[in-house]
């Protein structure tokens, strides 16, 4: 239960009680009305308005992809280099994370994805996939919010029933 502003830290995800959209906590104005940015909008509103969001988990985490490495952390992108895909589970990703708060997971997670996006591109693969899992969570949105607005991205499309995504690059 979010008691004052001085709960919140920016890049929290919460969700409106009055339309049920999620957003990221993003400051307050000198009247105490919280910021909240939205996948389209930005949305002023009082703090009485929100809850603290957490996203729900994917029930399927043991989804048999075809993946380039298993159950293994990674900490450091230059051991994604080889790689035409990336798992963003945090169990696979970062197993030492799996604890943190829902905020601080998707962001470690959109900075893998965007790191991963940046050097598949930068090494010309004409193809990625982007493991993301099922459902309507965060996670999926902010990952295909991302590569739609990406101009270097020709081309998305669902695979594996929506749990991922693959991605053809432009050059």
């Amino acid at each position: 239960m979010i008691k004052s502003t001085k709960d919140l830290w920016i890049g929290d995800l919460l969700q409106l009680k009055n339309s049920g959209r999620i957003g990221k906590f993003t400051g307050t104005k000198p009247d105490g009305k919280l910021i909240v940015q939205t996948d389209d909008n930005i949305i002023i509103t009082p703090l009485s308005n929100v809850t603290q969001y957490t996203p729900p988990q994917d029930p399927d985490l043991g989804l048999d992809f075809d993946l380039d490495y298993k159950s293994k952390a990674i900490d450091n992108i230059s051991e994604l280099k080889n790689l035409s895909q990336i798992d963003l589970h945090i169990s696979i990703l970062a197993p030492h994370m799996e604890n943190q708060p829902a905020a601080r997971i998707l962001d470690f997670q959109m900075k893998s994805f965007n790191d991963f996006v940046n050097d598949a591109y930068a090494r010309k693969r004409n193809t990625v996939k982007i493991i993301h899992g099922k459902g309507e969570g965060v996670l999926k949105t902010e990952v295909q919010y991302h590569l739609k607005r990406d101009n270097r991205v020709s081309m998305i499309s669902e695979i594996n029933k929506g749990g991922a995504t693959d991605v053809w690059f432009n050059y």
